[in-house]
């Protein structure tokens, strides 16, 4: 079973967090969009920030099978946004060692210790399989891309989604009703400002990919959390900035699951220090209720807009390692049972993985 979601601030990437799937949020012009109804008038898109579809699935063999067959069927000729770019099989790309950087925070809103917890143990997994892992530091950028997303998400005031709902009478949920509303469409310059924003983060981003001084590799990818908390209880959701923000920066995005969520995540204390926004404030809130513990815990993993095969190379190989997680030293295949494959949605084998 597979199904097709579309993404602008985290519309693939959460709901695949919250039922425990795997899902790709591609680059915009990697699958076709034509004809879709978005909630805002032919064209915005291009002025605002245009979504994505992209699949949800139970493993990265269902993922790769649907870029797969979209791509055979040369989209690009009924899209015009897409572009002519066929997707070949994983077998082609180098088994070279990646380096991966590792994101924890995002400036904005500060992750609660299960979240914090987890991203120790894909380190400590990564690194026990001999992968390059890189400690980094994005905050001052990072933090900037929530608001600048925001900005750009409702350059036409959300007028005609309104317009829209109004002609049906369908109410708002609870959750956005309390974080929409109509608003003044921007003019042409505040548009062209909030794009030239845009130009200048996508730009001072690339520097976070390569090391000028010389004393590590390019980073090839990296890892940060889907979201601040663990899934919430219904219409408790609170901020999109460590999804929204791979949107705004053009980003392919993976997402996979790692494992449960147990009772043991529930130890670990929040900071005590001052929140460090609004929004953080809510979050910590999050920690005082009960939050579903059957649920998967997963992590994100962004890459440049180019790099949707290393994306998945690296989703299907950091969920082998992950596999691991119970020995000392890479499995073989016939000392893998089922219940392994399945505790993180995987039926490939070791040796089949395929890096950049």
């Amino acid at each position: 079973m597979l199904g097709v979601g579309t993404d602008v601030g985290g519309s693939i990437r959460i709901p695949a967090m919250c039922n425990g799937l795997y899902g790709i949020k591609p680059s915009w012009q990697r699958i076709p969009y034509a004809r879709q109804e978005g909630g805002v008038l032919p064209g915005s898109s291009k002025m605002a920030l245009p979504a994505s579809a992209g699949p949800l699935a139970h493993s990265m063999r269902d993922l790769e099978l649907f870029f797969s067959a979209v791509s055979s069927q040369s989209p690009w000729e009924i899209d015009p946004d897409v572009l002519p770019s066929p997707w070949t099989s994983l077998s082609t790309i180098s088994k070279s060692c990646p380096t991966i950087g590792i994101v924890r925070r995002d400036g904005v809103i500060d992750p609660l210790p299960p979240i914090q917890h987890l991203l120790d143990e894909v380190v400590s997994t990564l690194r026990a399989s001999k992968i390059e892992i890189v400690e980094v530091d994005i905050t001052p950028l990072f933090s900037q891309c929530q608001s600048l997303a925001n900005a750009l998400f409702s350059i036409d005031g959300g007028n005609n989604m309104f317009d829209l709902l109004e002609q049906t009478s369908e109410p708002l949920s609870p959750w956005l009703s309390t974080r929409l509303k109509r608003m003044a469409p921007k003019t042409l310059d505040q548009v062209r400002s909030l794009h030239a924003r845009k130009m200048e983060l996508e730009t001072a981003f690339l520097e976070m990919w390569k090391d000028r001084s010389g004393r590590r590799r390019s980073i090839d990818a990296f890892i940060c959390p889907v979201a601040p908390p663990p899934v919430p209880p219904i219409d408790r959701w609170n901020s999109i900035s460590y999804t929204s923000s791979f949107v705004l920066l053009d980003y392919p995005t993976g997402v996979i699951p790692v494992r449960m969520f147990g009772v043991k995540d529930m130890q670990g204390e929040v900071l005590d220090t001052p929140p460090l926004s609004s929004w953080d404030k809510m979050n910590r809130e999050l920690c005082k209720s009960v939050i579903c513990l059957a649920t998967l815990l997963l992590t994100s993993i962004p890459g440049s807009c180019t790099m949707h095969r290393r994306v998945f190379a690296y989703d299907r190989g950091q969920g082998q390692r992950w596999t691991a997680l119970r020995t000392s030293t890479p499995p073989s295949p016939s000392k893998l049972s089922p219940r392994d494959y399945k505790s993180v949605g995987y039926a490939m084998l070791w040796e089949s993985l395929m890096l950049p």
